[in-house]
């Protein structure tokens, strides 16, 4: 059935209100498989965040389970990423280390398309900036070989099935989403790190 807008709103201020006052008691709620989770991570992301960034073995779990048909757990971790980079990067690190490294790949190639997008849309206007900070994350804390590798396998991700322009969009993403960064040391190695895991994987296997 469809709820109305204005209901969805009207909840998930409630629920954002007891999140930030109290956020491990949240993490149950956002579970839930009635509970519109990709909604209010939109509407309320920093309660969406505080609730996440409170138990991160609730969070993983959430994720993992989230509904593939209404809302994949690589969609969750695309709106988790615009709205916390850190917490996200923290949360792909965990995912990898306990073995869901495909859930990493394609939450890396999920926003393959962002430039495009946010020069229409509104409300993706920000996307490259938190891209650019999840990628900075992510070579902090696991290293240029291992987000070379997962880069590479994002690359890769579709291979010769998948959308035509995917990797040509995906590069175009990456370098623009790691030119909003403001240290040039920075941007110098990621940008190394983008070449090297485009370059390893050309023929999209």
């Amino acid at each position: 059935f469809i709820v109305d807008e204005p209901y969805l709103l009207a909840m998930y201020r409630v629920v954002a209100g007891r999140a930030l006052g109290d956020p491990g008691q949240i993490t149950g709620i956002l579970g839930q498989d009635s509970f519109p989770l990709e909604g209010f991570i939109v509407a309320q992301p920093a309660a969406a965040v505080a609730a996440m960034r409170s138990d991160m073995e609730a969070a993983l779990a959430i994720v993992r389970n989230s509904d593939a048909v209404v809302s994949s757990p690589a969609r969750i971790m695309y709106r988790l990423i615009h709205a916390d980079p850190d917490l996200s990067s923290d949360m792909m690190v965990a995912l990898d280390e306990q073995g869901d490294t495909g859930l990493v790949v394609e939450s890396l190639a999920y926003f393959a398309y962002d430039e495009e997008r946010s020069k229409s849309l509104s409300d993706l206007a920000d996307a490259l900036d938190r891209d650019g900070k999840l990628l900075q994350a992510l070579l902090k804390k696991r290293g240029q070989d291992w987000l070379t590798q997962r880069l590479g396998e994002a690359f890769s991700l579709h291979g010769v099935d998948g959308p035509e322009d995917f990797r040509a969009r995906y590069r175009s993403t990456l370098d623009a989403a790691v030119a909003t960064l403001g240290d040039a040391g920075e941007r110098e190695e990621l940008q190394r790190v983008i070449e090297l895991a485009a370059a390893g994987n050309k023929s999209g296997r």
